[in-house]
């Protein structure tokens, strides 16, 4: 196995992981990944969330602002 296929293994079981969690109000939220590009960038978000919850300074994040910031940094 190549490390390309490493890489999209690692994402998917990280992917199946992650969806066993639920929002905040309770109720899980259900996201269609439709394409490989779908399922990588899903799990960026997935490692990038990890790492920030992983540092006590970042534990009271918006999440909202930290998506738009992403949003229009990639618009720019």
């Amino acid at each position: 196995m190549n490390l390309k296929g490493i890489t999209i293994s690692s994402c998917i079981i990280a992917l199946l992981f992650s969806s066993c969690g639920s929002t905040r109000n309770g109720q899980k939220e259900e996201i269609t990944l439709t394409t490989q590009m779908d399922t990588v960038s899903y799990c960026i978000g997935v490692s990038v969330a990890k790492n920030l919850k992983q540092q006590e300074a970042f534990g009271d994040i918006n999440i909202a602002a930290l998506s738009k910031g992403i949003e229009d940094s990639f618009g720019e």
